[in-house]
């Protein structure tokens, strides 16, 4: 790796500045700029917060200055980025190459800049390497010595040898000092794996770099080796049928050394962690009791399926036996199944568990107040954090024996019921953190804190983060709990808690819950302002002298007034923005008091707001949230788009809101149905089912009163990419549930996705020829088709491999603002199918006439001959018959 440094005079200080295209940015070490005259000017806030280095590794960037450097006898004038991290004392990129026309020369190793009026010698640096010396192989779970061949070193030096980076062997190398005799050395190589790691000659291990003599020195192995924290690789055994494990520890802030230390320890403690349900443990320490009082039992009928879904829940029923997480029942009560696709396309398996939930007695867990817990971590004078997460927590808990049977989901074929508690039960997590609360007593709050599955570990220093880690993870086996290794955090010098950063800087919110307030753009127009000021009203009782500040915004909105944005309107809203994102607006949450969620919907944006009623009677904000629709969500349905700003809301602040009751305020009344929902489209009805672990009640209020929300909504953000949030994945679903008065018909709606309906339109008769069509200009060999398609295909288009129709509705004044509606081509098979979905059942509103039936399915799909289909089928409908009486005139 070759690096290119050029001689530099900054500040008095000489230096070597390396010629970085890969840079987009200027760059100064920290501890150069100090040492510099330099330091004293006034540093700038950077819009740049972090860079990501060429390992991907994040730095954080202290702010940015504009200062004067000497090159090649040229004054020169450039804008730094201040890093503390950064490995070399300064970095010229591509911004300062582009702006002075370096040119850089390898024949003559030269570099010239502004048009060659500057010219000065490069210094091109090499560093030397230790490869393998001839082939070898290291046993699994061994430290094995290696010979090394050493480039670029002198005879007789002192170098230290340094772990290459881009080594891409599951091999840890130790940095060691080394002495060159005849080009040759041993490094220290492990292999923590169950896995022979074969070396190949010339296989570069580490690099090669110069130590000063002087700093070496011997050290007394009784006084200064802390033997308590020197692990031995004989004592890592790994089950040798157990996956094995990859640690990401790149983010940990340790020395290369403490990495490898700490891995072995991961290591040695591999029956601590589960990757599959195979491996899941299964605790005794606590079990799941459901309290219903002397309500009766909930029964549900089985939702009507496809043989697909069929066979997709009966293999995921299948892998619940096989690990021993559910059993056969024969309860009296039942729960029906729902299948969920995910972004990958797979299926969840869920249970609708809502009955059963209305029925259960709340819980209630005290939890800490957030500034005692804030207190006890800054007391511990912590510098080193961890977190932990359990692998799929729920499943470790067992259920209580006289409970189980409430637990009970009907599938098509049998009855079974949980012996471990499932998700979607209202007191899970309140259970689950009596369990952890019970494991780790004696332990938080000196060096820990649980909250649900989620646990945090700090410590002053690494060997004492490694006795502590030890601590706990015996407890954890003890209790036969399993941590989910890709979720967990090692070493880290910052950590996320409850929606705060703590480090050992202090504690500071979380950016990401008020960054919608913070990035709110600047107003365009009077219609911005007024949304912003509806905003920063709902909470002008916090800001002292409101009508001052806000003032200048305010005479913007004064009739017949030009917009014009002034240095005072600039200023009123820098400062209302500060207020808004301080205290007394913003507070510490208070988990054992209820909190306020406000949310709402815009055409292109949705926000929210986390609420709670403080020790001064008044509503303080928690935290602030939002972001655009993604094109597919901007062709919901209002009540779709309001419904998704709710659930995205709860999704959002789901740490606050998981132990505890709270109130949702919307201004769209028909969410007020939310947790009764029975009958509508598959969509809303996995929302609901995604919050009915929750407990909540809906309250609806008007427009006029949800003005900090509707700003939210309004304000522009960067845009959605589609499928961005798991929320909002769409699907073709029809889950077809028990009609309860009107039919008992066995008919089933098939579960298909857009893949599977553009699969179905390539083989159709109709829409076949008008897709070859499009993609190639084939016509078919039917003359009277082949005439009619060119005409035809300009009410059609191919989006994502479906095929899609356009249709203008007619209306005496039909204008050019007048929205098309796309309508997806539906194949023969499929339509009986929509038929079923948008008349006997609840999609289109259950056997409603042939005109709104038929209105209803225009507003999605089309076939030819659509009409007459659906006034065969309603017409001939038997339920229509019998339960419709005739109408005379």
């Amino acid at each position: 790796m070759h690096q290119c440094l050029i001689p530099i005079n900054f500040g008095y200080l000489k230096i070597r500045a390396l010629i970085d295209t890969g840079s987009s940015i200027c760059a100064i070490n920290e501890k150069t700029f100090l040492k510099s005259k330099f330091a004293n000017n006034q540093l700038f806030t950077s819009d740049i917060k972090h860079i990501v280095g060429a390992g991907g590794a994040t730095y954080p960037v202290k702010g940015k200055i504009k200062v004067d450097f000497e090159l090649g006898g040229v004054i020169l004038s450039q804008i730094f980025y201040i890093i503390p991290a950064l490995r070399h004392s300064m970095i010229l990129g591509i911004d300062f190459c582009k702006e002075k026309s370096v040119c850089l020369n390898w024949n003559t190793n030269k570099l010239s800049l502004i048009k060659d009026s500057v010219t000065v010698n490069v210094i091109r640096v090499t560093p030397g390497y230790a490869r393998v010396n001839r082939n070898c192989s290291i046993p699994p779970n061994t430290i094995t010595n290696v010979c090394v061949r050493l480039s670029k070193a002198l005879p007789n030096r002192n170098y230290l040898l340094e772990p290459f980076k881009n080594l891409k062997l599951d091999c840890l190398t130790a940095r060691c000092l080394i002495k060159n005799r005849n080009n040759k050395g041993y490094l220290q190589i492990l292999n923590p794996t169950n896995e022979v790691i074969n070396l190949k000659s010339g296989l570069i291990l580490a690099t090669i770099n110069d130590v000063d003599s002087s700093k070496i020195f011997t050290l007394d192995e009784d006084k200064s080796i802390n033997k308590s924290t020197v692990s031995s690789v004989n004592s890592v055994q790994t089950d040798p049928n157990k996956t094995n494990l990859k640690f990401d520890l790149s983010k940990a802030d340790l020395t290369d050394q403490q990495k490898q230390q700490l891995n072995i320890f991961l290591n040695k403690n591999r029956d601590v962690f589960a990757t599959s349900l195979e491996e899941l443990g299964k605790t005794n320490v606590y079990k799941h009791k459901i309290n219903t009082g002397n309500a009766p039992p909930v029964k549900s009928r089985p939702y009507r399926t496809s043989p697909a879904a069929k066979q997709e829940i009966q293999k995921q029923v299948g892998e619940l036996l096989k690990y021993d997480i559910i059993e056969p029942s024969t309860s009296e009560y039942s729960s029906p199944i729902v299948l969920v696709k995910k972004k990958d396309n797979t299926w969840r398996l869920c249970i609708d568990f809502r009955n059963l939930n209305k029925q259960s007695i709340l819980r209630q867990y005290p939890l800490p107040r957030l500034d005692d817990v804030f207190d006890a971590i800054g007391q511990s004078n912590a510098k080193i954090y961890s977190r932990l997460d359990l692998t799929m927590a729920y499943y470790q808990m067992p259920m209580d024996e006289d409970s189980k049977h409430k637990t009970a989901f009907v599938t098509h074929d049998n009855l079974y019921q949980f012996k471990r508690m499932p998700y979607g039960l209202n007191n899970a997590c309140q259970s689950f953190q009596s369990l952890m609360t019970q494991v780790l007593r004696g332990l938080t709050w000196k060096h820990c804190l649980v909250y649900v599955d989620d646990v945090i570990i700090w410590s002053e220093n690494f060997e004492s983060h490694l006795q502590h880690l030890d601590l706990i993870f015996k407890r954890l086996k003890e209790a036969n709990l399993k941590l989910r290794p890709n979720k967990c955090d090692f070493a880290k010098s910052e950590i996320l808690y409850l929606g705060h950063i703590i480090s050992k800087e202090g504690i500071k919110v979380d950016s990401s819950k008020t960054n919608a307030v913070e990035t709110f753009p600047i107003p365009n127009n009077q219609h911005d302002v007024r949304s912003f000021l509806g905003l920063c009203n709902y909470y002008r009782k916090f800001v002292k002298g409101y009508a001052k500040i806000a003032s200048p915004l305010n005479r913007l909105l004064t009739k017949d007034t030009p917009f014009k944005w002034t240095t005072d309107c600039q200023d009123a809203f820098k400062k209302l923005k500060e207020a808004l994102t301080s205290t007394p607006v913003l507070n510490f949450p208070n988990f054992n008091k209820p909190f306020i969620v406000s949310c709402d919907a815009s055409g292109s944006a949705i926000g929210y707001i986390l609420s709670q009623i403080g020790e001064d009677q008044k509503e303080h904000v928690i935290g602030y949230g939002g972001r655009a629709l993604t094109p597919a969500e901007k062709n919901y349905t209002v009540t779709e788009q309001e419904m998704l700003a709710l659930v995205s809301a709860v999704a959002y602040f789901h740490v606050y809101l998981v132990t505890n009751k709270f109130t949702i305020y919307t201004d769209h009344k028909a969410l007020t149905w939310l947790q009764t929902i029975k009958h509508t489209n598959s969509r809303l009805i996995r929302w609901a089912l995604k919050l009915q672990e929750y407990k909540f009640d809906v309250i609806h209020r008007l427009g006029s009163r949800n003005q900090n929300c509707d700003a939210l909504s309004r304000r522009n953000y960067e845009t959605q990419l589609e499928n961005s949030d798991s929320l909002t994945e769409i699907t073709f679903i029809y889950p077809g549930e028990t009609l309860e008065q009107v039919t008992n018909s066995e008919k089933e709606v098939p579960i298909l996705s857009l893949e599977d309906i553009s699969s179905l339109q390539k083989k159709c008769p109709y829409f076949g020829p008008i897709i070859k069509f499009l993609e190639n200009g084939t016509l078919p060999d039917d003359k009277k088709r082949a005439q009619a398609i060119p005409y035809e295909t300009s009410q059609y288009e191919l989006l994502n491999d479906t095929l899609y129709h356009f249709f203008q509705p007619r209306t005496k004044t039909r204008t050019s603002k007048h929205q098309l509606i796309k309508q997806v081509a539906i194949p023969e098979p499929l339509r009986n199918d929509i038929l079923l979905s948008f008349h006997d059942q609840k999609a289109g509103g259950s056997h409603l006439g042939v005109q709104r039936t038929y209105e209803a399915i225009k507003q999605r799909y089309f076939w030819p001959k659509m009409y007459q289909n659906v006034y065969d089928y309603v017409t001939s409908c038997q339920i229509c018959q019998t339960v419709k009486k005739r109408q005379f005139c």
